[in-house]
């Protein structure tokens, strides 16, 4: 049996801010923030068409940090 998948929403959005400016260091090497990621349909998985459950939908806020070398 053949599952049809669905389109997929995804939004990947995030504010950093330059430790290294902050920090009286090399700017754009340490930066933090907050993220905030949502996904419809994961993978083309719908829980209406084809019953994937609830992993089909993420709804996820995140602290980041980043470290360039």
């Amino acid at each position: 049996m053949v599952k049809k998948t669905a389109a997929e929403t995804h939004i990947d959005a995030n504010v950093m801010y330059d430790l290294g400016y902050a920090l009286n260091t090399k700017s754009g090497k340490l930066k933090a923030g907050v993220e905030y990621e949502y996904w419809r349909n994961k993978f083309g998985n719908s829980q209406a068409t084809n019953g994937a459950g609830p992993g089909a939908t993420a709804s996820t806020p995140m602290v980041r940090v980043e470290y360039h070398f």
